[in-house]
Parts: C-alpha cells; structure tokens; sequence
C-alpha cells in the first residue's frame, strides 16, 4: 500500500478557483510493499455530489504522476498544475451538495 498525500502550493489552500484557471501544489507518497502489477500513480481533478438522491461523481482532468511499478521504500514527489474545469460550481443547501474534488491514487 502507500499513503497519498495532496497538497495545494502556499496561498491556495482557501482559495476559490475560477473555470480555466490552474490549480498547483504537490503529491507525495510512499511505498511501504512492492506493488507490481500497478497502472501507476494518477492525480484526478473532478466533482461529486451528494443528498437524498443517487451520489454523482466525475473526473474532468487526470494526469499520470508515475508510472510503476512501485517498489517498497520509494518516495514520490511529484508537482501538479491542472485546470479547473468549467463547471460545475461547488455548492451546498440543505437538499444537495456538489463538491469540487482531488484525489491521488494508485491505480492497479
């Protein structure tokens, strides 16, 4: 397995990202096992929602940080600068939530 970690560069963590522009910052992982048969590690930009209906999710911008396989002991430090896609906004009311979102994995 590994731990993931994403970080938005300095100033950008309470900011709020228009469509078009980029979002910055760093993914870090290490390995604590070999991991073989891996597509990698991938960082995903993308949306979800949430409420009382079906949960929705998608992916709107991926790039491949690593490649893999992943041998126990390495570290990965990888910079990332994606665009925010156009849409939709991230937002909340008592019925429904839609929410921006990264993530970092490995893919196997």
């Amino acid at each position: 397995m590994a731990r993931l970690d994403t970080q938005l560069s300095p100033g950008e963590a309470e900011a709020v990202f228009r469509p078009g522009e980029h979002i910055r910052g760093r993914v870090n992982a290490t390995f604590d096992r070999d991991v073989v048969h891996t597509g990698g590690v991938w960082l995903r930009l993308g949306w979800s929602t949430s409420g009382p209906a079906s949960t929705e999710r998608e992916t709107v911008a991926e790039v491949r940080l690593a490649p893999g396989p992943c041998v126990a002991g390495e570290s990965l430090d990888q910079p990332f600068d994606l665009p925010c896609p156009p849409g939709p906004f991230s937002a909340s009311n008592k019925r429904v939530s839609v929410r921006a979102r990264r993530e970092a994995r490995r893919s196997c």
